[in-house]
């Protein structure tokens, strides 16, 4: 909640530092990696060749957001798999802009809820009752709002029965070597 409020009243300031990509998100993944084992699912993480190490922005906020759409796969599936995949969409000597594509095996969202999920305090229900109530329903509105804020975009495509893919697109500066 304290997030979204800083979020609101436009407290959150993004940072632009140089950071090690492949270490912010290892950070994130070991904490998910865990979760997910434990529930007996498989973490598969790929990313492309030509995606850098180093970059400018913010770390924080990145982990931020990996956290909660990772956090969010986990707990909404029950076999299978989670993926995150990154790849590089365009670039020049002054930025690149990335794909974060987090993939799952999970229960999906109805194609008429896609829509309400990145509100705030939004909870769908399930049919499983394992998954009612788990969290605030802020996770994805902070997420959504984080992205805004760092000027990239987020979609969602999902299917019942058959999972959700979160891909949401952020631009990075190129670390000075």
């Amino acid at each position: 909640v304290l997030d979204l409020s800083k979020i609101e009243a436009n407290q959150v300031e993004v940072k632009n530092i140089e950071f090690d990509l492949l270490e912010t998100v290892g950070n994130v993944l070991d904490i998910i990696s865990t979760r997910a084992h434990t529930k007996g699912l498989e973490v598969i993480f790929k990313i492309s060749p030509d995606v850098p190490r180093k970059l400018r922005g913010d770390s924080d906020l990145l982990s931020q957001i990996l956290s909660n759409l990772l956090g969010n796969a986990v707990k909404f599936t029950k076999t299978g798999e989670v993926e995150l995949g990154i790849k590089k969409l365009s670039g020049n000597d002054s930025h690149s802009t990335f794909s974060f594509q987090i993939r799952d095996t999970g229960v999906g969202i109805p194609k008429n809820k896609i829509s309400l999920i990145f509100e705030s305090f939004t909870q769908l229900e399930h049919s499983d009752r394992s998954l009612k109530r788990q969290g605030s329903g802020l996770g994805l509105s902070i997420c959504r709002r984080l992205i805004d804020l760092m000027g990239g975009k987020i979609d969602v495509r999902s299917k019942i029965g058959h999972g959700s893919v979160f891909e949401f697109q952020l631009s990075f500066e190129p670390a000075l070597i």
